[in-house]
């Protein structure tokens, strides 16, 4: 329930226009759980804010269960695992009931969020103008791709669990050192299952000595669960925490790319290549049957290729504008000339590239799909809830000429594998555009459906 925002010194772009913004700067206590929400590093007694929101909260005294207007609350996000993705940003925190890296304004891709609650009457003029800005800056990544999705419970996940384990003994509900320690063994197990390691259960500086020792090898074994409530698709993640032996042993973390390089040499010369082949199976997202083969596949993305524990603990290759060079930054560059890698879009279990063509009279856009092994996506005319769509936006100079030409499915209404989709379109401009909707699913579950993907790609004749 964010009411002023942490952080304005950042000097990010929102604080610096198109409206011209006066910080009345305000150093305030920080909210006494900030502490027990951080394990690895200090938290300072006072930070900075500047007030978005009218009302007034004692930060020492935020309320819990109930707001001292009963007003809506506000939102914040969890920073844990949210910037293993080139394609987000952490913009500002807030005065609220988590932990410092919680934030109230973040982007991911071409989704800005907003935490604030308040109609612009409840703002403060500051508030007003940060909210122009905001809604101004997310414009230049209007037609941007989500690089990567929440399938997996990132490892900064534990960090929090493992840090809040103190605030059970600061609740009244568990008024005795039994309820305290019943409260913390239902984390752990949650965490890790049956079997505990002892110095992650212990006190508080064992407890950042273990993480910090095995942060570097640490993954999440489970996925995504989806079941169905009331006619509709629900879906939960399930999973526990493990350590790699296997990237443990060669001394590399398993977000690093040296990880996938040091396999695929293994692999080329013999070394152990069974190690080799789980550390690729567990994280390229990616087969193929050589080690010439994966070398090729190296070489081809090895320079834009990002770690996401939110994506499955997984590598994935970085598409969008500025190419390989969304690794160093934290926002793709807002031009709106720089088209050339924008074709590609990356979601659980899907790749797709477009083309656009152009006779003069004809033009046709090219969609190629490359599913992961074992999934696929249900057609039009199936018995699926998610079909396949593919429209053009309005307000784009090409529209869609007739029906797309789609393969052909099997019996149960799906298509696997890679395939094609030709869709003729009638316009003009040097810029294509189409949206796209699928659910992709394998015998085990379907990850959330993906609707008004938007797919961009230059006209070339």
């Amino acid at each position: 329930m964010p009411q002023s925002t942490s952080d304005p010194t950042s000097g990010h772009p929102i604080f610096q226009g198109p409206l011209p913004i006066e910080l009345e700067l305000e150093e305030v206590p920080t909210p006494p759980k900030y502490k027990y929400y951080e394990l690895t590093a200090d938290v300072p007694d006072t930070m900075t804010t500047v007030k978005i929101l009218k009302k007034e909260w004692d930060t020492l005294n935020l309320p819990v269960g109930g707001r001292p207007d009963n007003g809506e609350p506000g939102v914040v996000t969890t920073g844990d695992g949210f910037l293993d993705s080139p394609d987000t940003e952490w913009i500002a925190g807030g005065t609220h009931l988590k932990g410092p890296d919680y934030f109230a304004i973040g982007r991911q891709g071409r989704l800005l969020q907003w935490g604030f609650y308040g109609a612009p009457d409840e703002m403060t003029e500051t508030g007003k103008r940060l909210l122009i800005n905001a809604v101004h800056y997310i414009h230049g990544f209007r037609d941007h791709p989500i690089l990567a999705t929440r399938e997996a419970s990132p490892r900064e996940a534990l960090a929090t669990s493992l840090a809040i384990l103190d605030i059970y003994a600061t609740e009244e509900y568990y008024e005795t050192p039994e309820k305290v320690k019943e409260a913390q063994d239902r984390v752990l197990e949650r965490s890790f299952g049956e079997t505990v390691p002892p110095e992650a259960s212990g006190a508080r500086e064992e407890r950042q000595a273990w993480y910090e020792e095995n942060e570097p090898y640490l993954y999440w074994d489970g996925g995504r669960i989806g079941s169905e409530y009331d006619g509709k698709a629900y879906f939960r993640l399930e999973g526990k925490y493990r350590i790699d032996e296997d990237a443990r042993a060669l001394g590399i973390a398993n977000n690093d790319p040296a990880l996938l390089e040091r396999a695929v040499a293994d692999l080329r010369e013999g070394v152990e290549p069974e190690r080799a082949e789980r550390l690729l199976a567990r994280y390229a997202g990616v087969s193929h049957d050589s080690a010439d083969d994966w070398q090729g596949w190296l070489d081809e993305n090895g320079a834009s290729l990002f770690a996401s524990d939110w994506a499955g603990y997984r590598f994935r290759a970085a598409q969008g504008p500025g190419g390989s060079d969304l690794l160093g930054s934290s926002r793709f560059a807002a031009d709106g000339d720089e088209l050339d890698d924008l074709s590609v879009t990356v979601s659980p279990a899907v790749e797709v590239t477009m083309s656009t063509t152009t006779d003069g009279e004809t033009t046709l856009a090219v969609l190629d799909f490359k599913l992961e092994p074992g999934f696929w996506i249900y057609a039009p005319g199936s018995d699926a809830e998610f079909k396949f769509g593919v429209r053009a936006p309005s307000g784009f100079g090409y529209q869609l000429a007739s029906d797309p030409v789609l393969p052909e499915a099997d019996g149960e209404g799906r298509i696997h594998g890679d395939f094609r989709v030709e869709a003729p379109l009638v316009g003009e401009g040097d810029v294509a555009a189409v949206l796209i909707d699928y659910q992709a699913c394998d015998e085990t579950l379907c990850h959330y459906p993906v609707t008004d993907a938007r797919l961009m790609s230059k006209v070339e004749t």
